[in-house]
């Protein structure tokens, strides 16, 4: 009984091995918020997500929100662009004068007057974008101060431990560069809004017809005539979205696509394999931008298959335990 035992694991094994890189998954997908206001442009860690939305209330105005901890702002200015690392958040608000930086860890991380936005996160290390000239845009950190100081706009940044990449434009286009290894594209195209897992870089560019995903790990991701934008990576894992003829649905490199509706999706962000994103709620007059998250892909060809090979191992192993 023992090689049988043995044979059926070597055969698991084998099969597991066969199931393709992007086999189609089938996915647990959860809708976060439902109400009559815009909801967009989500983060997410392991599975704590943050998002922007309407308060509307009287003079409403943006307030940022989550599924751990309800609504983490409640004021009268637009706070925006929200960033998690575990349960710690960042985002851009108004402070009467400009843009600053505020956490749910520490208040407020600058205080200044220039403007600051887009801060991204990592543990408690923050970067952002901000500029005290006039479109004279640098990037910053908590941690290591001012990263770049030159007369080309730096934008977008986005930070994992302290690995750092942005988008810069060199004067005839848009690239994108980073703390670690310099200038990471050098072409006559533009190359926007970078994302990053250790020293893993993803960005959206043109072909000169229309935009692909890639990477500095694996080179170009998507090769096809529409659009695909903003990607964004965890580990080698990377999402983003996509047009499919008729809409914008999310697609992975891991899971193929994750989407597949009449409504537009945009703006997902993936931690591990969990994937949110913002999408439309319904093809009505009052449908609105609503958050949600997508966990626990499945191999769909392969789940039936592993069932029964459980099954008869479990039974094999019942069997040596009766002699």
């Amino acid at each position: 009984m023992r090689r049988q035992s043995i044979l059926v694991l070597v055969v698991m094994l084998l099969l597991l091995a066969a199931i393709p890189a992007h086999a189609d998954m089938t996915w647990t997908i959860t809708q976060l918020t439902n109400n009559n206001t815009y909801d967009g442009y989500p983060d997410i860690s392991g599975t704590n997500v943050v998002w922007y939305g309407h308060d509307s209330g009287i003079g409403s105005d943006l307030e940022i929100y989550s599924n751990f901890a309800g609504q983490i702002t409640n004021n009268m200015s637009q706070d925006a662009s929200p960033s998690i690392s575990g349960t710690n958040v960042v985002w851009q608000g108004f402070d009467g004068h400009d843009h600053e930086i505020y956490s749910n860890f520490a208040g407020q991380i600058t205080n200044n007057s220039g403007q600051e936005d887009y801060p991204s996160i990592s543990g408690t290390n923050i970067v952002w974008d901000g500029y005290h000239i006039l479109d004279q845009y640098e990037i910053y950190s908590n941690f290591a101060g001012q990263i770049t100081n030159n007369s080309i706009k730096d934008l977008h940044p986005v930070v994992s431990g302290t690995n750092i990449v942005w988008m810069g434009y060199d004067g005839s286009d848009w690239e994108i560069y980073s703390n670690f290894a310099g200038q990471l594209t050098d072409n006559s195209t533009d190359d926007w809004y970078p994302a990053i897992s250790g020293t893993n870089v993803v960005w959206y560019g043109w072909d000169g017809s229309d935009f692909e995903i890639y990477s500095n790990f694996a080179g170009q991701l998507t090769n096809n005539n529409t659009y695909d934008k903003y990607p964004d990576i965890s580990g080698t894992n990377v999402v983003w979205y996509g047009w499919d003829g008729s809409d914008f649905e999310i697609y992975s490199n891991f899971a193929g696509q994750i989407t597949n509706n009449d409504t537009t999706d945009t703006m997902p962000a993936i931690s591990g394999t969990n994937v949110v994103w913002n999408g439309i709620d319904g093809l009505g007059y009052n449908s609105d931008y609503e958050i949600y998250m997508a966990t626990n892909p499945i191999p769909i060809p392969s789940a039936f298959l592993l069932g029964s090979i459980g099954i008869g191992f479990v039974t094999g192993l019942r069997r040596r335990r009766t002699i």
